[in-house]
């Protein structure tokens, strides 16, 4: 133990020099890897996950769930119907399609029934 010790303490220049060559390598053989961001294509193609994964696709979903930020519930309102003014869009899911929340002060509405639709000062 006391050879290897001695041995790194006069020998590290030489030992910081190899790192620093091979840390520069691999940085640049790092530019040459591909990385596959969809999974599915490492699936067998006869998989029951890949058969579903394709017929989903062929389906379009018109869902959508949108978080905006730093609103509070009345200008959500505002946002929601903005939304709905827009060309293709179907219907705007909130929570005032659940509970009056004109009529209640927003405090009165259980937390339960805010969670889905209103978290950490954002509108989802």
């Amino acid at each position: 133990m006391d050879r290897f010790r001695d041995g790194v303490i006069k020998h590290r220049k030489a030992i910081l020099l190899g790192v620093l060559v091979v840390s520069i390598i691999c940085a640049y053989l790092m530019t040459f890897v591909n990385i596959e961001y969809d999974l599915s294509s490492y699936l067998p193609k006869n998989a029951p996950t890949s058969r579903a994964l394709l017929v989903l696709g062929d389906q379009q979903v018109p869902n959508l769930r949108t978080y905006i930020p730093n609103i509070i519930p009345r200008e959500a309102l505002a946002v929601k119907q903005q939304l709905s003014d827009i060309d293709g869009v179907q219907d705007v899911l909130w929570l005032d399609d659940m509970l009056d929340i004109q009529a209640l002060p927003w405090e009165m509405i259980p937390e339960s029934a805010r969670a889905p639709y209103y978290q950490n000062g954002g509108a989802l």
